[in-house]
């Protein structure tokens, strides 16, 4: 990680963050023999916060409120559903979902099978769907109900419903019929894929393993206050690679995850209210819709509990950003390029 001098400044960091908090032997005891052979995937992440912190809400969505313990045992189970369906380490699973509690159990899901997720568009129209299933070999799909007209490309292969039901069979049989207790690492780490806006032509995928090391995070905390616990409002999708980096962001910091299954300028700030968010992971767009809420909209919601604002994605206006601080207080991050550059590039 480099001189001693920069491990001691992120020790320093994470300790700020309190990232680094002491812990009881037992559950010390249960983190070291649960991290054997896991790595630093985002299932050894939500592993260790099962443990650290079973009864904290791990994800607050449109249908209430689930805790770190319930998740990593539902994904437990369902990845044994998974693993029963023929799915193995390396099999490349497509994920089609909104934002909600059934995408972070598919994910980890996948990582504890060893499977590969190709984290794919919502707003992609079937041909791109179907062209992307081909180029990048997905052999499994899991996906919300709604987009179930849009699947002609991924016929002949295992098929889950995340969210809603149809034809397919739910992940709620998947998890209600098996185990839930830890699995054994599998033999390769998964991978995920993302996947550009498609604008200019067929999306490409970038493919991305678990982070290399912690100084990326500590980098980005030493730049933002944000701290362990936060409570954070993820808007931006998360099949993005800014949405799905507040994801494996929180699993360091013990991260409650506030999400909506469709941005709703409205609903966002009902929410941040409501469940009293210290940050909020969105994308200029979504700012510029909150702000054009009518005034009397937008004093409706207390949300002096937000203290980062962390926005990326696209190019920022100044005058976008200008007026965000002046409505909703001077809480705003800007981050620049793709998440991991994104660590060591803050406007703030």
């Amino acid at each position: 990680m480099g001189s001693f001098a920069e491990k001691l400044e992120v020790a320093r960091v994470l300790y700020r963050a309190g990232v680094l908090k002491p812990l009881g032997p037992g559950k010390t005891l249960r983190i070291m023999r649960a991290a054997k052979g896991w790595g630093r995937s985002p299932a050894m992440g939500f592993i260790a916060l099962a443990i650290r912190q079973p009864d904290t809400p791990a994800v607050i969505d449109d249908d209430g409120s689930t805790s770190f313990d319930e998740v990593n045992r539902r994904s437990n189970a369902l990845a044994r559903g998974l693993q029963e369906a023929g799915i193995r380490p390396g099999t490349v699973v497509g994920l089609l979902c909104r934002n909600h509690r059934g995408f972070v159990e598919t994910i980890l899901a996948c990582c504890k099978v060893g499977a590969n997720a190709v984290l794919l568009n919502t707003m992609f129209a079937a041909p791109q769907l179907t062209e992307v299933g081909r180029r990048e070999k997905v052999s499994a799909l899991l996906y919300d109900e709604e987009f179930a007209n849009l699947l002609e490309g991924f016929q002949g292969m295992p098929r889950f419903i995340v969210y809603g039901s149809g034809s397919d069979p739910n992940i709620g049989d998947l998890i209600s019929s098996h185990a839930d207790h830890n699995l054994e690492p599998p033999s390769i780490e998964s991978r995920f894929t993302m996947l550009t806006s498609g604008t200019t032509g067929t999306p490409k995928g970038a493919k991305r393993g678990s982070p290399k090391g912690i100084l990326p995070v500590a980098s980005l905390l030493s730049a933002l206050p944000l701290r362990s616990g936060e409570r954070t409002m993820v808007a931006a999708p998360l099949f993005h690679s800014w949405g799905l980096g507040q994801f494996q962001l929180g699993l360091v910091l013990g991260t409650t995850y506030v999400m909506t299954r469709r941005f709703d300028p409205e609903a966002t700030l009902r929410m941040i209210a409501e469940h009293q968010c210290t940050s909020l992971a969105i994308v200029p767009v979504m700012m510029q819709r909150m702000l054009a809420l009518p005034d009397e909209v937008k004093r409706r919601y207390e949300v002096g509990s937000l203290r980062v604002t962390a926005a990326s994605g696209s190019a920022l206006p100044g005058h976008l950003a200008t007026e965000w601080m002046d409505t909703f207080g001077d809480n705003l991050y800007n981050f620049y390029g793709s998440t991991e550059v994104a660590m060591a590039s803050v406007a703030s």
